[in-house]
């Protein structure tokens, strides 16, 4: 599973949890495969709600709910579509949704998604994850992977006549409907103390991964279209730039350096482009060739002395699509890295490294999507051994996108601050358990969640004292938000009113971009905290024509919220709830 690395390579492989993480020895999100077919019939078992009847095109018929058992085993008699009007059927199901489903990640309830999601994406999903097939899927190369990798069974792990039970319990309790978020802050307009900036930065199709303010003012962006880097000074012009030739996925200040992850694509694929260099201000900004390379879809890299040899070693999160692995890879005296695998399973965000649990040792705490759906934290012993925890697990819909760590409530102890609204895997409705979460450090040890903030599609938060009155407030964008129900929702800043109360605004501009990254800094060395918006506008899923027809148009792939607030700090002006 290593990837080719510069040099020569020794790794070996080991960690040890007491979490569960699955039981059975396949895992991993699967390939795009929409289907086509109609509901049958309601009134239905378990819900007052009409039918639906609805189609989506065929890109690879996956199969049909009740479709024939790989082999030629015929289907019981009258298998043919899951009848959520038995009232049998529906028990039977419940109880072999929480065996199986329960194999590979937590419980879903039915009321997660509406029914049509249900029928139309997820079974469909579930159904070859347990081992079905059909002639078209035995020739995706996504699913020979899989199985190569076993990741899913070769054979079926229950019946037909099961399946189709499990499928009836889950139309037969969903809604018709997505379920709505509850007592989401109104957003108001105007956000105090930030002015907007339209900087004079044009992109032929802004396509921005990763962006970070520099110490002394202006930024490092990184451009998915072009596959470069660019500089940006704090006059808000480009200053320079690099050729990379591939997609990046993070960038971490390191010294008057900055540690990347390339990507090498930005859309899933399990093909190893994946990478970590080094960029140095060396005539400007400048890559160092690979330290690592050939590794599957590499969202982030960190770096820290693990093992206490007085080498610094990496943290290297290979998202990855079907496959993938978090890794610590242990520097040594010739140069080269062994690697250490932590985790064997796709979904890595990224991760950040501190003593978390006060005992004098560097941990990792590492935010990992998918599936899987989880925060763990890697307890270090300070020689380079490590003991997986779970600091938190959601089932697999909740779509986790980034956390940060910061101490919200002055204890002197790390809180993590987690967004999760991933959206983009296939056409689903925003989630009502959409949105920002602080899990706070306890007094006997580990974390609990303290607050809330529903938002639909949110990507990614940064932390800081915005408005310089003692607390810490939340600057957070959504890359998939609802456009339609709420316009509002691609920015928002959460202004901390203390006791974990907090009152939200945005900006009139706040639609001009769709914003997948942000970084918070003195972009324009004023001395004050600003925001910079990073806009990837062709996301994996639709955005009303007219704002994407504006994005092309415009072509801005950078947003400056410029920080106003005076040094002694201000009384704010409460932001405007008109349209």
């Amino acid at each position: 599973m290593a990837g080719t690395i510069l040099g020569s390579v020794r790794r070996d492989q080991h960690g040890s949890g007491t979490d569960r993480i699955g039981t059975l020895p396949w895992r991993g999100h699967g390939p795009f495969l929409p289907l086509s077919f109609a509901l049958p019939e309601g009134p239905w078992v378990g819900s007052p709600l009409e039918p639906v009847r609805s189609s989506t095109p065929v890109l690879l018929i996956l199969a049909v709910l009740g479709s024939v058992l790989p082999g030629g085993a015929a289907d019981p008699p009258g298998a043919v579509l899951p009848n959520p009007e038995d009232r049998l059927a529906v028990a039977r199901g419940s109880q072999l949704a929480r065996t199986y489903c329960t194999t590979c990640h937590l419980f879903p309830e039915p009321d997660a998604v509406d029914r049509a999601t249900w029928f139309e994406q997820i079974l469909p999903r579930m159904k070859y994850r347990l081992g079905f097939t059909t002639a078209e899927l035995d020739r995706s190369a996504d699913i020979q992977t899989l199985r190569q990798h076993h990741r899913i069974p070769l054979e079926p792990v229950v019946t037909e006549a099961q399946w189709l039970d499990i499928c009836s319990y889950y139309l037969a309790n969903a809604p018709e409907k997505p379920l709505p978020q509850t007592a989401p802050l109104p957003i108001g307009l105007g956000v105090p103390g930030f002015e907007s900036a339209i900087l004079p930065i044009r992109s032929p199709q802004p396509a921005v991964t990763a962006l970070r303010i520099l110490p002394e003012g202006g930024a490092l962006m990184a451009d998915d279209f072009g596959k470069s880097l660019q500089w940006v000074g704090p006059d808000g012009r480009v200053a320079g730039g690099a050729a990379l030739g591939a997609s990046v996925g993070s960038l971490r200040p390191v010294g008057g350096a900055m540690l990347a992850s390339g990507l090498g694509s930005f859309m899933p694929t399990d093909e190893r482009g994946g990478s970590v260099f080094w960029l140095r201000p060396t005539n400007g900004w400048s890559a160092t060739p690979p330290v690592l390379s050939g590794l599957p879809r590499t969202t982030d890299a960190n770096e820290a002395d693990l093992n206490g040899d007085g080498r610094t070693d990496l943290v290297v999160s290979c998202f990855g699509n079907n496959l993938g692995r978090l890794s610590w890879w242990e520097s040594m005296a010739d140069g080269t890295h062994r690697e250490h695998e932590l985790l064997p399973i796709p979904g890595t965000l990224r991760t950040e490294i501190a003593d978390f649990d006060g005992d004098g040792r560097l941990d990792i705490a590492a935010l990992v999507a998918q599936e899987t759906e989880a925060l763990f934290l890697f307890k270090g012993d300070g020689r380079g051994g490590f003991t997986r925890l779970t600091v938190f697990q959601r089932p697999p819909y909740w779509g986790h996108s980034h956390f940060t760590v910061a101490d919200f409530n002055r204890d002197g102890r790390p809180d993590f601050l987690v967004t999760n609204g991933d959206n983009g895997e296939f056409s689903s409705p925003a989630k009502r358990v959409h949105g920002v979460r602080l899990y706070a450090s306890q007094p006997g040890g580990g974390w609990k969640e303290a607050f809330f903030l529903p938002l639909y599609g949110a990507y990614h938060s940064v932390v800081r004292d915005f408005d310089r009155d003692g607390d810490l407030d939340i600057a957070t964008i959504s890359f998939f938000p609802e456009y339609q129900k709420a316009p509002r929702g691609s920015f928002v800043f959460f202004r901390n009113e203390g006791a974990d109360r907090f009152t939200a605004s945005t900006f009139r501009e706040s639609a001009t971009g769709r914003w997948v990254s942000m970084d918070a800094g003195d972009f324009d060395r004023d001395g004050a905290e600003d925001i910079l918006l990073g806009s990837y506008i062709k996301g994996p899923t639709p955005v009303p024509t007219a704002l994407l027809d504006g994005w092309q148009k415009t072509g801005r792939p950078l947003l400056l919220l410029r920080n106003t607030t005076p040094a002694g700090g201000q009384q704010p002006v409460a932001p405007s709830k008109s349209p």
